[in-house]
């Protein structure tokens, strides 16, 4: 049986989220932008891309759950989950702190990987 897998350094891809309200009076649309908040206690400008897959000839991508801890005090800083395609961001780091990321598979078939000392990009 192959292995689940984390990499911590397949560059994935970002995108903006944006979604168009319904009509409003005088038939004028409204629309709503989110934009990202940004974590000025905790964050910066590191970050951590991530492949989420099974070790096998290919590696088979997965989407799955994967948690950002500070490695000094094990606070969890982000949860994301990966794309379809196992590639995702874990974004707004302090970049002098070292984490621990780690990915969990929800159908328990594998246990969960974890890459220690990881060091945000900047």
């Amino acid at each position: 049986m192959a292995d689940f897998a984390l990499d911590t350094f397949s560059v994935g891809a970002t995108s903006s989220i944006q979604s168009a309200g319904g009509a409003g009076r005088g038939g004028d649309v409204k629309k709503i932008v989110l934009t990202k908040s940004r974590d000025f206690h905790h964050g910066g400008v590191g970050f951590i891309p991530v492949f989420v897959g099974i070790d096998d000839s290919p590696d088979i991508p997965l989407s799955r759950k994967v948690t950002c801890s500070r490695k000094i005090d094990d606070l969890t800083i982000r949860v994301i989950w990966t794309a379809v395609d196992g590639a995702g961001v874990i974004e707004d780091l302090n970049p002098n702190m070292l984490y621990t990321v780690t990915a969990f598979d929800y159908t328990d078939v594998y246990g969960a990987v974890t890459a220690d000392d990881v060091a945000p990009e900047v």
